[in-house]
Order: C-alpha cells, then structure tokens, then sequence
C-alpha cells in the first residue's frame, strides 16, 4: 500500500511535534513519596563538645522551623530531631565517618570529622535545602500550551483527525 501525501504529512507533522515537546512533558515524574538526593558529599567538623550542627532552610532561604531531621549511618537513622524557631538543629554523639542526613524530602550526605582531624575546608554546620525545589524555568507562551499530557492528547487526536478528513475528502474528489 501506497502511503498518501496526508498520511506523509501526518507522520512529519507528528515527529516534528515530538522534537518540540518540552522535555518535562515527555519525563516521567517523580513518585510523591521519594527523596530528592543532593549531590556531592561535604566535609563538616563536630563542635569542641561533639555536636553536629547545621540549619534547614527553604528554597528562598528562608528558616524551616519544626523541620523532621533525621541523621543516618549507612541506611539506619541514629538521630532524629526537629529544628528550632531559626530552623537550626544540633544533634549529640554522632561519631565521625560517612552521614546522610534527611530534611524534608532532601537527603544529603556528608563526611563528619572529629574536631582537630577535619580538612580546613570542612563547616562548622550543615545547610539544608529542604523546601519546595526553586522553580528553574517558566513555559511562556505556546509551549505553556502543550505543557499538560492532555492538551498534547488533544493535539495529537485533532492532527490524526485532520488527517483522515484529508484523506477521506482526497478520495471522494477522485471518485
């Protein structure tokens, strides 16, 4: 069978519309119940007293109080605390080596070293980041109109349409 021209031109038509998608509409997102994991490990140093301290901030840098901290070693939490009104935390006994702690939604590793045996470039305190992710781009204009899964399946299923009432209107004027 001999492909026609409206079915050529809805082929194109339709591969043409897949390069231009915005990448977020063709992604799979994520699952609502998992962590977004930062990247890289930090160097952080305890206090003279032991503690580890840090802050959790939201995405604008703004104090998370009453923020869920949780530290863990090797998958197995060791501390769990909540952040004050400044969205500070301190936790006590931690021992030096390789930590996550978990912030909200944010999991972040880091190196904790005793006082005296950290590199120099090593904090005195973790920040985290736990707020809503900082918006990294905004759609404008006619790509903010194929944005949505079901404006794009209505895209779609009008193109595939046009292109049969095409086809169909080709061979009622040959006949």
């Amino acid at each position: 069978m001999k492909p026609t021209k409206p079915m050529q031109w809805l082929a194109a038509l339709l591969a043409g519309t897949g390069l231009l998608l915005p990448q977020s509409v063709l992604a799979q997102s994520p699952d609502a119940g998992s962590y977004r994991v930062t990247g890289g490990i930090g160097d952080v140093r305890l206090a003279e007293d032991g503690a580890f301290r840090g802050a959790v901030l939201d995405s604008e840098g703004r104090p998370l109080a009453d923020c869920h901290v949780v530290v863990l070693h090797d998958a197995t939490p060791i501390a769990k605390v909540k952040t004050d009104a400044q969205g500070r935390f301190e936790v006590l006994g931690v021992r030096s080596g390789v930590h996550q702690v978990a912030a909200g939604k944010v999991v972040s590793t880091y190196r904790i070293w005793k006082a005296g045996t950290a590199p120099p470039a090593a904090s005195e305190q973790v920040m985290v980041v736990a707020g809503d992710q900082a918006v990294r781009g905004v759609l404008e204009g006619a790509l903010f109109l194929v944005s949505t899964p079901e404006v794009m399946a209505a895209v779609v299923g009008g193109g595939v349409a046009t292109a049969i009432a095409l086809d169909n209107n080709d061979h009622e004027a040959s006949s």
